[in-house]
């Protein structure tokens, strides 16, 4: 072709464009450069010689190609292939030794240092020595091939025709896995970052921290997408990387090359001993040349001069030779090419790549992978990418590439553990002597290996050291630990939700030994942020129960994120199945007041004298049985500062064997919290001075008592329980004694006898009794002449004193102080006023600010902007709902009733949990009380269905004329019944607005007849905001019904517009049926219904199948069940309200809601009552007067001369956009058709409704556009 030809085919082309360019070199050198003859070598060419690519320019421009043509490439490969030769060549005799053995790893020899014994079997194991220090890791490499187990699993990780993505936690194991297969396989092993093990090559380290950022052109960030720059700049990027990661696969492969060379003048022998001695090589690159340190990065280096013509060319020759000699030698495998710790290159250079349509950034492992896959293409060669900390979605996304698509790419994380007490033995023995294994000292200690290194192979790594030998070869100072080994939990600073629930799991099971059954959607994360592990091969089961791991995340949470004590503060109100919150505080503070010696008599008051020894200093002590020696052990406990011979300082001993055998001293924890029917709360042992012990049981109340004082019949139970006279007996006195173990009570009260070093002075069992309570004071005295105990047993409470000084600097500080007289005062607060013969509920006072901004931190739909004032409709949910119901469907869905897998399990977990948190809602007595349905208004109807057969021609139904929820329902009962329905109406409280209405009992006492039958009103109004004061109501009419004669009444409350304002207390109230729906309490699309239980088992009839007997439960009432995942949502609602005020109770968390939307009720309703709003026809619906004793559910309507309509004064607001409200009757069609003068039902009135997220900046834009509105 000539150069005309040339200049014209190519003059299309910009010669500025790389990737262009590289057609006219393509069209110029395809004749006389046969190594050229493709474009993405040309295009190699020009981006490594800027020489030729400026020559390329100029002879472009004068139409004349003969400077290129001759351009001198073959003499650049010529003097890199010399300095090639050169530096192979210097290390060939090393290599040479290499292969036959003379040249290895050498033995670490540890001192004797008055051990011989230790030191000679030390020796003896021929531990390999790197750096001076021994090297577990590399320790008997190549063993697995004897344990079939391990073969198993090499083989599932080494999958020839497969690429393969090994994960698992940090410390796992997977480095010695892969070390294992290199012991098997031909191939090479790369990691991606070098720690202070010194194990392997630096070459890819160095890649991506200065080979690739230093080359020439790169961009460390990319422009953006779409510029003109961004595609150059993107293709320049690639092209760097893929060289340099070529180059270093290539160096790889020539001293692959050298080294099978060598192998073939030896004789053939077993192929693992070779694969072993290269793996040496690779994994101490200095073995080979004196003043090299790492030849591998060496010769990565000299063959940065070298063209991609060259790499490519000479990769693909070197492959198929090694290959075919290596396949060749019998039995061996398909080659495999390891990089370890991808973790690094996955976080690395980010910005620098994009996915191949440009929409995602991608990290350097891509690049590596795709460069290494192209040389490796069709050769046999299969990778295994190895990382920990590493997220699945990355390594999925960066492994996008058409390359990847066309390959098979399986992920796998079957690396094993020490589970099994016998693993754990076998790995453990071979590292001491067998005459130290067979002591006393031995046992012990393989005992407490099998406690506390269960799980991760890291922990066993680091066992060794208990060897005094591994300690001193450590030299002075601090142990360097690998990073590899590292529980690190840094990662979880980026997820605060994960850190939070991180917390909670740690100190629940630091407190009670139990841990989840499962994480959620999550548990994937926890693995990556080394919290969890993978505990199957292919990355669906995951599990938290590693001792050491959790220890270490409480030590790591305590220091970076919140202390345990302020956990165990803010849940000190919970009380649920498997946990008590306050005898979790008790536990934590008592621990931490023995923690250092303290006088008996400092930390209980003892009712009368108190003993002699009450006077000695004592400690909390962990009693353990030793398997092997069958002693008791008696060591004490400092649990606040991680140290003690027990993982937990509890153990939650919910069965009689558990407790038995904690009583046996079989458990490690030092306190115990017992069967339910023993009695005491809490059992432990303190240690006095003088070396004797006692048993304390303790009794925790947390009880708001009368008049500050725990009530006598509760404190008389508290005694009781634990009186060991009394343990295991019911309140007839009758034993608790299962079939499986009928001599319970004689085998309990022997243990009590059998305590070592026992004190004989502290009653028949040495057993000092304990009542804790609070904020109610205990005061013994009072029942003291009614205590049961006859054997000499003393009795005290815990000095709560004492513990709020203990406490009072802890964060949150003086919260014992600050929560007892939040109690009080509320206490305090009880009478209630009357205005008029209306009725008005108690004051409110919260015991902290209400912090609005973080309150508003939760609702994800909030973070737009937009204002929402229209709650009353619906609220918006949180995050935490959200989460909970995509969890329950990604992770859990599965029918009740199923016995299959851990999501039966899980279902029938949220749907016991969902009326226990409804139950705290309403303060119910019992979950059992709860029924939950899609909506109040089928929760109502079902109520009434369910009283159907009870009601009697002529029975009267009082109702108010609110949402028609709780009105229609009795309706249609009357007409099919042939009841009659009575209408208790709200009146006006102010003579210039006929709008202004409330209820007044003083109107609902005269319609009570002998007749009623139900009285079914709300406790809030829908329209009106009024609340009506529900206790004084249900008094009231109860006092009227007996004055009548009424044989039986029930009491139907409706708290749907009530619940997202106020606490419901249906226990106080005295009501037999209350209502709310969730999705007004910013939860999800379901209602909650109570139904008082002697009303459930009296009066209803059951709603459900026929074949079905639920005649004492709620779900009598509930014919179908409800939607899981909803009900599992709901529960995060509750948990939401729980965390708006440091007490944890949602009680307060009302008291603070009610207080902050005073804030924005005033300024409201002093705008629409204002004389000049007055003047133009505003009129509120409702009462106008802002206080506690209404809501901010505000209505109103304009009339008069210059009347609007509700719609066209709500469609402003929406022309304007950025805020909902609402106009309509809002299913209160009777309330909205008996005001007068009448308004247009249809029409209805404007209503505003807000609650506790909405802000007074929020409520000033409203008013604003209402003056706009009203001005017109």
């Amino acid at each position: 072709m000539t150069d005309l030809d040339i200049h014209k085919l190519c003059s299309k082309f910009d010669i500025e464009i790389l990737e262009e360019a590289s057609y006219v070199l393509w069209n110029v050198w395809k004749a006389v450069h046969p190594k050229y003859s493709t474009l993405q070598a040309c295009i190699g060419a020009l981006a490594e010689d800027s020489g030729l690519y400026q020559a390329l320019k100029n002879a472009h421009g004068l139409k004349k190609y003969d400077v290129v043509r001759e351009w001198a490439v073959e003499t650049k490969e010529m003097a890199v292939q010399g300095q090639v030769d050169q530096l192979l060549s210097e290390i060939r005799p090393a290599v040479s030794k290499l292969v036959t053995g003379e040249l290895t790893l050498p033995t670490w020899t540890p001192s004797d240092m008055g051990n011989f014994e230790m030191a000679a079997h030390l020796t003896s194991l021929r531990i390999p020595c790197l750096n001076g220090k021994p090297s577990v890791l590399l320790h008997d490499l190549g063993s697995f091939e004897s344990d079939p187990s391990l073969s198993t699993r090499l083989n599932n990780i080494f999958t020839p025709n497969h690429h393969t993505f090994l994960v698992n936690t940090s410390g796992s194991g997977k480095t010695r896995l892969l070390l294992e297969g290199m012991c098997r396989h031909w191939g090479f092993y790369f990691t991606s970052l070098v720690d202070s093990s010194l194990l392997g090559s630096s070459d890819v380290q160095n890649s991506i921290r200065s080979y690739i950022p230093d080359s020439p052109g790169f961009r460390t960030t990319l422009p953006r997408p779409g510029s003109p720059e961004y595609e150059s700049a993107l293709t320049r990027n690639r092209l760097n990387a893929s060289r340099i990661f070529s180059q270093l696969f290539l160096a790889r492969l020539l001293v692959f090359d050298l080294f099978v060379n060598a192998l073939d003048q030896v004789e053939a022998g077993d192929s693992a001993v070779y694969k072993l001695r290269w793996l040496f090589l690779q994994l101490q690159p200095s073995l080979v040349h004196p003043q090299i340190y790492d030849i591998f990065d060496a010769l990565t280096g000299t063959l940065s001069q070298a063209t991609d013509s060259y790499i490519n060319s000479t990769t693909k020759a070197l492959l198929a030779s090694i290959r075919k000699r290596c396949m060749d030698r019998p039995q061996s495998p398909p080659i495999f090419c390891v990089l370890d710790e991808a973790q690094y290159a996955a976080t690395q250079h980010c910005n620098a790549f994009r996915s191949d349509n440009g929409s995602a950034y991608r990290p350097v492992l891509r690049e590596i992978v795709r460069a290494w896959e192209n040389q490796c293409a069709g050769q046999g060669v299969f990778m295994v990418v190895a990382g920990t900390g590493i997220s699945k979605d990355v390594v999925d996304q960066a492994m996008a590439s058409a390359i990847m698509k066309e390959s098979k790419y399986r992920w796998c994380s079957d690396t094993g553990a020490f589970d099994a007490v016998d693993a754990q033995r076998r790995y453990i023995q071979k590292y001491l002597p067998p005459a130290f294994l067979s002591s006393a000292s031995g046992e012990r200690l393989m005992e407490r290996v099998g406690y506390w290194l269960h799980g991760r192979r890291v922990c066993h790594l680091s066992s060794e050291c208990l060897t005094d030998q591994f300690v001193r070869a450590e030299g002075p100072g601090p142990i360097t630990i690998s990073s590899r080994y590292k529980l690190d939990f840094h990662k979880l600073t980026k997820n605060t939700d994960m850190i939070a629930t991180v917390h909670q799991i740690t100190t629940h099971y630091l407190m009670r030994a139990v841990l989840p059954g499962s994480l959620g959607k999550d548990e994937k994360t926890y693995v990556e942020y080394g919290f969890a592990r993978f505990i199957d091969a292919e990355t669906n089961a995951v599990a938290v129960d590693e001792p050491l791991v959790l220890l270490a995340a409480t030590h790591w949470i305590n220091a970076h994120y919140r202390s345990s004590y302020k956990f165990f503060a803010k849940q000190i109100h919970v009380h649920e199945a498997t946990s008590n919150g306050f005898e979790n505080y008790i536990a934590f503070c008592l621990n931490l007041a023995f923690s250092n010696k303290q006088r008996v008599d400092e930390i209980f008051t003892f009712s009368g004298t108190p003993p002699e020894w009450a006077r000695q200093k004592a400690e909390l002590v962990s009693l353990h049985r030793s398997a092997s020696s069958n002693s008791v052990e008696i060591s004490p406990v400092r649990h606040s500062t991680i140290s003690g011979p027990s993982l937990t300082l509890g153990a939650n001993a919910k069965t009689t064997t558990d407790t038995s055998a904690w009583l046996d001293h079989d458990a490690h924890a030092p306190i115990c919290f017992p069967h339910v029917s023993l009695g005491p709360d809490l059992l432990f042992v303190l240690r006095l001075a003088d070396g004797t012990n006692i048993w304390v049981a303790l009794q925790a109340k947390y009880s708001t008592g009368k008049s500050g004082m725990l009530s006598r019949l509760y404190l008389r139970r508290a005694m009781r329980s634990v009186t060991p006279s009394e343990f295991f007996l019911d309140k007839e006195g009758k034993p608790f004694s299962p079939t499986s173990d009928p001599d319970l009570v004689a085998t309990t009260l022997q243990s009590l006898s059998m305590l070592p070093h026992r004190r004989e002075d502290a009653g028949k069992y040495s057993l000092l009794r304990v009542v804790a309570s609070f904020p109610a004071q205990t005061a013994l005295k009072r029942c003291i002449e009614e205590d049961l105990d006859t054997q000499g047993h003393p009795i005290a409470c815990l000095n709560m004193k004492y513990i709020k000084q203990l406490t009072k600097g802890l964060s949150p500080v003086d919260f014992l102080d600050g929560l007892e007289k939040a109690t009080m005062s509320a206490q305090v607060v009880g009478k209630r006023t009357r205005k008029g013969s209306g009725l008005r509920p108690a004051p409110m006072k919260s015991m902290s600010t209400f912090n609005v901004t973080a309150a508003r931190a939760q609702f994800p739909s909030l973070e737009s902007g937009f204002i929402f004032g229209d709650n009353a409709g619906g609220s918006q949910v949180t995050q935490g709902v959200v989460d909970r119901i995509s969890d329950y469907l990604i992770n859990t869905n599965a029918q009740l009733g199923a016995d299959y897998s851990v999501s039966a399990e899980s279902t029938r977990r949220a749907m016991a949990q969902a009326p226990a948190e409804a139950a705290k809602m309403f303060n119910a007595s019992s979950p059992d009380e709860i029924v939950l349905s899609h909506s109040s208004t089928m929760n109502l109807e079902n109520v009434a269905r369910g009283l159907e057969a009870d009601i009697r021609v002529g029975d009267e139904f009082i109702i108010t004329g609110e949402h028609e929820a709780n009105a229609g329902p009795w309706k249609q009962l009357a007409k099919r019944r042939g009841a009659v329905i009575k209408i208790w109406n709200a009146t006006p409280t102010n003579p210039s607005n006929p709008y202004s209405l409330s209820l007044k009992v003083t109107d609902l006492l005269p319609l009570i007849t002998s007749k009623t039958r139900v009285v079914a009103f709300t406790a809030c109004s829908n329209i009106l905001g009024s609340i009506v004061p529900v206790k004084d109501v249900v008094t009231a009419l109860r006092a009227q019904a007996k004055v009548k004669g009424t044989p039986k009444i029930e009491v139907s409350v409706d708290c749907v517009a009530y619940a997202p304002h106020r606490f419901i207390d249906v226990q106080d109230w005295d009501v037999d049926f209350a209502v709310f729906s969730f999705y007004k309490v910013y939860g999800p699309h379901l209602s909650a219904l109570y139904v008082r239980c002697a009303t459930l088992q009296a009066s209803l009839s059951p709603l459900v199948h026929h074949f079905l007997d639920y005649s004492h439960t709620s779900y009598k009432l509930q014919p179908g069940g409800p939607s899981y995942e909803l009900a599992y949502g709901t529960t995060a609602a509750v948990a939401y309200l729980e965390s708006l005020t440091p007490s944890g109770d949602v009680r307060d968390a009302f008291e603070a809601i009610a207080l902050h939307e005073q804030t924005l009720v005033k300024p409201l309703l002093g705008f629409l009552t204002a004389d000049k709003q007055r003047e133009r026809g505003v009129r509120v619906v409702g009462e106008e007067h802002a206080g506690l004793s209404r809501v901010p559910t505000i209505s109103f309507v304009v009339v008069g001369q210059k009347p609007l309509r509700s719609r066209d004064i709500v469609a402003v607001f929406d022309k304007k956009g950025g805020i909902g409200i609402r106009y309509g009757h809002f299913y209160a069609y009777s309330r909205i058709e008996d005001l007068d003068p009448k308004v247009d039902v249809n029409d209805g009135v404007v209503r505003i409704s807000l609650v506790h997220y909405n802000t007074v900046g929020e409520v000033d834009r409203i008013i604003e556009i209402l003056e706009e509105v009203l001005a017109e």
